[in-house]
C-alpha cells in the first residue's frame, strides 16, 4: 500500500522539499525531504517519529513535532531542531505535555509553536533555538491551530475554535492586540499570508463545500 504524503513545505530557495510521510492513523509517520532536481528523499526521522516539517528561511534548519514510542506507547510530541549542515538534531521541548505546529519567524532564531505545557487549549509558545529560552506568546480558553506569520514578523495568523467552530484571528506581535477576522458559521483554517501581508490566503469548509478562499485586511 502507498504510505500517504502529506503536509509539503518547499525550502526557500526552492530546490527542497518537506513532507510527512507514512500512516498517519497509527502515528507511524516520518518527516521526509526531496531533492527535487535529483529526485533522492532523505528521511529526517531515522530515530523517532514525526510530522508537519517546516524549513527555516536561511535553509540550514528544520523544525517538526517528534515523538518516540515508550514502553509500547506514543510519548508526547515535542519540538525537534534538525540542522542540516551538521546533520544534527536537538529537542528543544519537553515531551512532558505536547506541542505542535513549529514556525520560524523571518529571522530564524525565534521559532513558534502550539503548546499545551501551561493549560488544557494550545497555547502560541516561542523558544530561542540558541539559548532555548522559553515563553507563552499567546494563550486564550479555546484551542488554536494553523499558526502562519507574516514576512515582515509583525503579525501572526491562525485559526480559533472560540465559538464551536474554526475561525481565523490575527496577533500584532508588537502591540498584542488581537482581531477576529472571520465570523462564520463554517470553519476556516491553513490562513498564510500573500507576498504585501494585506491578502489571506486559507481553505474553508462551509456545508459540504470545501475551497480555497482569500480576503484583504
Amino acid at each position: 500500500t502507498p504510505l500517504d504524503k502529506i503536509h509539503p513545505s518547499l525550502s526557500k530557495d526552492g530546490n527542497l522539499l518537506l513532507y510527512t510521510k507514512g500512516d498517519q492513523e497509527h502515528a507511524n509517520t516520518q518527516v521526509a525531504m526531496l531533492n527535487i532536481a535529483t529526485q533522492i528523499e532523505t528521511i529526517i526521522t531515522t530515530s523517532d517519529y514525526g510530522a508537519i516539517p517546516y524549513f527555516s528561511n536561511n535553509n540550514k534548519f528544520i523544525a517538526y513535532p517528534s515523538w518516540q514510542i515508550i514502553d509500547e506507547k506514543l510519548s508526547n510530541s515535542a519540538i525537534t531542531l534538525y540542522n542540516m549542515d551538521s546533520n544534527t538534531k536537538k529537542q528543544l521541548t519537553s515531551n512532558d505535555y505536547e506541542c505542535w505546529r513549529p514556525i520560524f519567524h523571518p529571522q530564524d532564531s525565534i521559532l513558534y509553536f502550539l503548546s499545551k505545557q501551561h493549560q488544557t487549549y494550545f497555547a502560541i509558545e516561542q523558544i530561542n533555538i540558541y539559548t532555548q529560552e522559553q515563553k507563552v506568546l499567546f494563550k486564550a480558553d479555546y484551542d488554536i491551530w494553523d499558526i502562519n506569520i507574516s514576512s515582515d514578523g509583525n503579525k501572526m495568523i491562525f485559526s480559533g475554535n472560540k465559538f464551536g467552530n474554526w475561525d481565523l484571528f490575527i496577533l500584532d506581535l508588537k502591540s498584542e492586540y488581537l482581531e477576529q477576522i472571520t465570523h462564520t458559521i463554517g470553519d476556516e483554517w491553513d490562513a498564510t499570508f500573500g507576498n504585501n501581508n494585506h491578502t489571506i490566503w486559507f481553505s474553508g469548509t462551509f456545508g459540504t463545500n470545501n475551497g480555497i478562499y482569500k480576503i484583504q485586511i
